[in-house]
This record gives structure tokens, sequence and C-alpha cells, in this order.
């Protein structure tokens, strides 16, 4: 059981390691983002940005368009004069796979081998359906591609301290109301121009379902994530 939701941007009482740790998060993701050998070059992990290198003795070029992980929907700008292939990691949660050009499917990648000349786009899309799963404890999560899906909880923000730099204060939230949902085998809706999943829970309070908006995990404060089978 959970029992302090303090975010601070020191953490200087506890253990100053969330906020440095979090600082490296995006050049460690960075990192891994491209991989290559002497006549591929890897899109190991998906997310916007861009790659200068060469393969063999051959400049190459690849900028990644999308909004990944919000949108499953990628552009390959790539500017070469090169024989190469381009990989594009394809994740277990895809259901069906669009590419704008003829490629082949090899060891979990989409591969696309050709002859590259100037500028040329490609443009791939993945499928992904919203999905169920159950944890160590047999309790049930959302997903929906590579994201994790939580139902918000409505909370209250106390500044419990300030810093000497304008804007900097540790903040403690508080539920307005908490209510521990728990799963009853309903299937979930997506709009996804908005990015919410609807979904019907039982909430043992009222003892009835009730419709209950999802978000993805990172766009909340205090949430729920897991949910035990109703009746257990």
């Amino acid at each position: 059981t959970q029992t302090r939701y303090l975010y601070s941007p020191v953490h200087q009482e506890a253990a100053v390691c969330c906020v440095p740790m979090a600082g490296r998060i995006a050049p460690y993701y960075v990192q891994y983002m491209w991989l290559k050998n002497d006549h591929a070059l890897v899109a190991s992990v998906l997310g916007p940005g861009s790659i200068e290198t060469k393969i063999g003795d051959k400049v190459v070029r690849v900028e990644e368009q999308t909004g990944y992980p919000f949108e499953n929907a990628f552009r390959f700008v790539v500017t070469a004069d090169s024989k190469f292939a381009l990989k594009v990691r394809k994740p277990e949660w895809v259901k069906a796979v669009t590419v704008s050009v003829e490629h082949t499917e090899e060891d979990g990648f989409i591969v696309i081998d050709k002859t590259w000349k100037g500028t040329e786009t490609i443009e791939i899309s993945y499928e992904a359906e919203p999905e169920v799963h159950s944890d160590i404890n047999g309790e049930k999560y959302f997903t929906w591609g590579a994201l994790v899906l939580a139902a918000p909880i409505e909370s209250v923000e106390e500044k419990t301290k300030s810093w000497p730099v304008p804007g900097f204060h540790n903040l403690k939230y508080a539920p307005k109301k908490l209510v521990v949902y728990e799963y009853a085998d309903k299937p979930v809706s997506i709009d996804e121009k908005t990015m919410t999943f609807i979904t019907e829970l039982y909430n043992p309070e009222t003892k009835a379902t009730e419709s209950v908006k999802l978000v993805p995990m990172g766009q909340t404060i205090l949430r729920q994530v897991t949910f035990k089978p109703s009746g257990k």
C-alpha cells in the first residue's frame, strides 16, 4: 500500500536518486534507438529523431517522424546513395502492418532492403488493440500498443516546501475520493484522437459496474493501474 505521494525537484530529504536518474532516461533511450552492421541500419527503439552515419563508406541519413508511443504511424525519410537494409522493429503487440513499399518480415523486424537514391520516404503503420493482461498477483491491467493504461484518480495538491529557485516546490497529492475499482470483464473502446479509453469496472462501494475513463499512465499523477477480478 502506497502511503506517500510526494513529488520533489530535489528529493533531498529521502534519497537523491529520482531526480538525477530521471535526467538519464532520455539519453539512455536515444543511445539504443539505432544499431547497425555492414549492410543494415536498425531502428531498434522506436521514437522521433534522426541519425547520420556510414554504412560501409557511404553516408546515410534517416529522420524518423512519429508521435510514438501516442500514435503508431512512422515516416522514415532516408537520404542515401547506396544499397543497404533498413530494419524497423515490429513489437509483439502489433496486430497488422501497413508499409508503403515492398518489404519482408524477419525475426521481428520490417526489412526494406534496396538501393537508395537521393531522398526517399517510407511510411509504416502498426495496428494496435486494447489488451488485458494478468500480473503476478492475478490482477488485471490494460495496454494499448506500448502504452499502459490507468484509471486517473482526482487529487488535491499541497505545496509542502518551497526552494530558492522560483517555481521549485515539493508537492504532495491526496485523492479527493478514493474508489478502488475491480475488473468486470468488459471490453475497452478507444478514441485515438483524444487518447482516451472507456471500459466498465466494478465499484465495490456502490456494488455496480460504472463507465470509467482510462488514459495513458504517464498522463496521470494519482492512478489505479491494476484491478482485481470482481468477486475475488
